[in-house]
């Protein structure tokens, strides 16, 4: 798996990578970052990106991230899993079937705005 590291950025055209990385967390196409992003602190970093229109930014929800904490031998049990094709998140084995509906659910939403688009 190849792996890149995702830049802080205040411009979503800068991400021009096919493929991005948030370091020890996800690998995925930037597509599937920027709108599925499955890992709390993967949504966090996306909730920092300001929005252009003034109105829209004073508005908009920021996420924080407090950070995942797991006991010494969860840490041996954490391994990158594909939720979905090419879509890894760094997990445990007991925590692939939330992020698997996580993912469904995002993916259903997107879906639903392209629909509305259209």
């Amino acid at each position: 798996m190849s792996r890149e590291i995702l830049a802080p950025t205040h411009e979503r055209t800068n991400t021009s990578r096919p493929r991005l990385s948030v370091p020890n967390q996800k690998s995925a196409s930037t597509e599937q970052i920027y709108q599925n992003p499955l890992h709390p602190y993967t949504e966090s970093l996306l909730s920092a990106i300001p929005e252009a229109e003034p109105l829209q930014e004073k508005e908009r929800d920021r996420m924080t991230y407090e950070g995942m904490t797991y006991s010494d031998s969860e840490l041996d049990e954490l391994e990158f899993v594909e939720i979905a094709p090419e879509h890894f998140v760094l997990c445990l084995p007991s925590e692939v079937a939330d992020y698997k509906r996580k993912y469904t659910k995002l993916r259903t939403r997107s879906y639903s705005k392209q629909l509305v688009a259209i």
